[in-house]
């Protein structure tokens, strides 16, 4: 729908523009000759259509958040969960979404198991070293899968998980 708004208010403008001065428009009709081709104006309601029907498809994806409430710290450029007596325990939120899955180097391993509510608690044990996650909302995603790119997805926050 937000991509409508600016068209709209453009062709909205434009017939607005057309009405005003309080003089009577010019007649502009045409009278069309055999074999001429039909004239290209478009009706308002024939734009808002065609705008309507080049803005479905499938780069209309559901607007995802995912927050965290627990566990994780902003550094830099990405989160950071530190272990704590040996346990990494990252709590938050989805909303927009119904599926969450901890995705690393493009491999879904697998999924965060969400409440009614859209809310997680994920714990796992620490790693051996830092190694880089990203926690993934998308619900095209399944476990196993090897080909994600995190960046073609709903949503995808990378997240650093420090050594013990």
């Amino acid at each position: 729908m937000k991509k409508l708004v600016g068209p709209i208010a453009v062709v909205s403008l434009v017939l607005f523009g057309c009405g005003q001065g309080g003089e009577e428009p010019a007649d502009t009709t045409q009278t069309e000759e055999p074999g001429a081709q039909s004239s290209s104006v478009q009706s308002p309601n024939e734009i808002i259509a065609g705008i309507q029907e080049n803005s479905a498809g499938e780069d209309e994806r559901p607007s995802v958040s995912l927050d965290f409430s627990s566990g994780v710290q902003w550094e830099g450029s990405s989160y950071v969960a530190a272990p704590e007596n040996g346990t990494i325990t990252i709590a938050g939120y989805i909303e927009g979404g119904d599926a969450l899955f901890l995705v690393q180097d493009g491999e879904v391993l697998e999924e965060i198991e969400l409440n009614e509510a859209g809310e997680f608690e994920y714990s796992t044990e620490a790693p051996s070293e830092e190694t880089v996650y990203h926690f993934v909302a998308d619900n095209r995603l399944e476990v196993g899968q090897t080909d994600v790119n995190v960046d073609e997805t709903d949503r995808a926050e990378e997240i650093v998980f420090r050594a013990e």
